[in-house]
């Protein structure tokens, strides 16, 4: 009977933890990249922009997507490089350029590692503690920080 209990008790914590996430928000589709400047205004005024090792700048998306800031008057930097299954030594130089500026969003252009870099980058540097290594896991950064 006890085995059923533990049961019962791990799926009920899984079933609180799928109800209270809020999952990232990622925008794409046709018509995207042209409304970058107002769908980030609504989280502030300051971004950074992460990318990869430069299709993007290739294919005129970060020209495009920089004209949308500008238009909607929103200052950005850039952090360029992001390489296919990002380093830690990515994550940390992401999250120094989140640290030493005061940026209210941060906008990931290009595929999973770019994105998985920034989402990674942006706990380190809102949680402001620890070491990658101490948020690999169910919960470890839920505990840390309050999302929005």
């Amino acid at each position: 009977m006890a085995k059923k209990n533990d049961s019962d008790n791990v799926m009920q914590e899984a079933q609180q933890i799928v109800a209270a996430w809020e999952p990232t928000k990622i925008h794409f589709g046709e018509g995207t990249v042209g409304k970058a400047g107002t769908l980030i205004k609504k989280y502030g005024d300051r971004v950074l922009i992460i990318t990869g090792q430069g299709s993007t700048k290739t294919a005129g998306y970060l020209d495009r997507i920089t004209q949308s800031l500008e238009n909607a008057s929103l200052e950005y930097n850039l952090c360029e490089g992001v390489e296919p299954n990002p380093s830690k030594e990515t994550v940390y130089r992401i999250a120094y350029h989140l640290l030493a500026a005061d940026y209210d969003c941060i906008l990931a252009l290009g595929g999973g590692s770019v994105m998985d870099a920034a989402k990674a980058a942006g706990i380190l540097a809102t949680v402001r503690q620890g070491d990658l290594d101490d948020y690999f896991g169910v919960g470890l950064v839920s505990e840390k920080i309050d999302r929005i």
